[in-house]
């Protein structure tokens, strides 16, 4: 077994927003997650889980119908997943958060030839600006974690005032390569809980 982190830092995936103080470690009172919308064939209703933490400096988001996978009884559409959701965050007003890193975390078995391979973006407006494809060849079978930290000059700030909504888009998709032609592949499904899980780091500024 071998298992893969992958970090990446993010210097300018977004603009920042102007006219907003220095960014707290302090989520403000009566912080709360008001809407969610998910669309895609690796999040169909009743799928997923978005919770917010106690502290309001984090939301997690849990996936347990998020797989890409192919096989020989398996059809070729399965091979890619994505998922499009929409979080919008309540606060009080004079408020505005970014997220600072994310982390995705699952599981992959991946036959020796092929790989595996995961993707996000985040964005509140605008066309959003994609991480890098991280890559997993085979064989692997084992958990994974990518984490995506936006340095604070690249961060994009929601509107102030409880406007905006992040918008997410995530992809994952197993290609066969080399393999061969009656082997299997899977990335997704956590070992334990066959579950995959998303969480955001966020941080809080007072708009000026």
């Amino acid at each position: 077994m071998k298992r893969v982190v992958w970090s990446l830092a993010i210097a300018g995936m977004a603009t920042c927003v102007l006219g907003v103080g220095d960014a707290s470690a302090q989520a403000p009172p009566g912080v709360r997650i008001s809407k969610v919308t998910n669309t895609g064939n690796g999040c169909k209703p009743g799928t997923t889980v978005v919770s917010l933490s106690e502290d309001g400096l984090a939301f997690t988001i849990i996936f347990s119908a998020f797989v890409a996978e192919y096989g020989p009884t398996v059809p070729n559409s399965a091979a890619q997943s994505k998922c499009k959701t929409h979080i919008k965050l309540d606060a009080p007003n004079g408020f505005t958060w970014s997220v600072k890193a994310v982390d995705h975390r699952g599981f992959a078995n991946i036959a020796d030839g092929a790989k595996g391979l995961q993707q996000a973006t985040y964005h509140f407006r605008g066309a959003p600006q994609p991480t890098p494809w991280r890559v997993f060849e085979g064989p692997f079978f084992d958990d994974w974690h990518v984490r995506d930290e936006v340095s604070l000059a690249g961060r994009e700030w929601a509107p102030c005032n409880g406007g905006g909504q992040l918008q997410i888009n995530t992809e994952m998709k197993v290609e066969r390569g080399t393999a061969g032609p009656d082997s299997e592949s899977v990335m997704a499904a956590d070992s334990e809980d066959l579950e995959i899980e998303q969480r955001y780091h966020i941080d809080w500024k007072r708009c000026n």
